[in-house]
């Protein structure tokens, strides 16, 4: 392969990757009901408002979930494998379906880091991405932190909800990885 197609191959993974990752942020967003007159919400909003809205009266809600702003994320990562593999059209489908649960995986993995490092860095203000980190990860902490008491201030929920992320992407996700790429 020749470094310009590297540099093509990289170039459309991470311009393919921002699209999905805002499209997968709004629905986690809405899925933890994160509070839309946060900053941070609101410019993921005005980002994928354009290209969700025409498609939204055709694909209709399914209770909290927004369909529409999934199948966008689903359809622009298959497309990013479809322009970077040469890998047949079924296993592309259900690879970009699989490697969009590791994508959601990993912002919730993120968010919890982030929320880690405001707790470090300044505990009592609020920052607009604390804010968000916080409002993402909460529908996960919440039920741990009723079984995992904290111990001395320190609190464990924490890592045990990154160390079950990180479970879920070895033991549910790889596997089905490995399923995919065998189509």
């Amino acid at each position: 392969m020749s470094y310009l197609q590297n540099a093509g191959f990289y170039l459309i993974s991470v311009l393919f990757g921002i699209v999905v990752v805002l499209f997968l942020l709004r629905v986690i967003m809405q899925l933890g009901r994160v509070n839309y007159y946060n900053p941070v919400a609101q410019m993921i909003l005005k980002l994928t408002n354009p290209i969700l809205m025409p498609i939204s009266k055709i694909i209709p809600r399914w209770g909290r979930l927004d369909l529409s702003a999934l199948m966008i994320a689903w359809l622009v990562n298959t497309l990013k494998y479809f322009l970077i593999t040469p890998i047949q059209a079924p296993a592309i489908l259900a690879i970009g379906l699989v490697t969009l649960l590791d994508m959601a995986i990993l912002i919730l993995m993120v968010a919890l880091f982030i929320q880690v490092i405001f707790s470090w860095i300044s505990p009592r203000q609020q920052h607009p991405v604390q804010v968000v980190a916080q409002q993402l990860c909460q529908p996960i902490i919440a039920p741990l932190q009723r079984i995992i008491p904290s111990f001395g201030g320190l609190d464990f929920s924490v890592l045990a909800a990154m160390l079950a992320l990180q479970l879920a992407r070895m033991l549910i996700v790889a596997p089905l990885l490995d399923t995919a790429v065998r189509l």
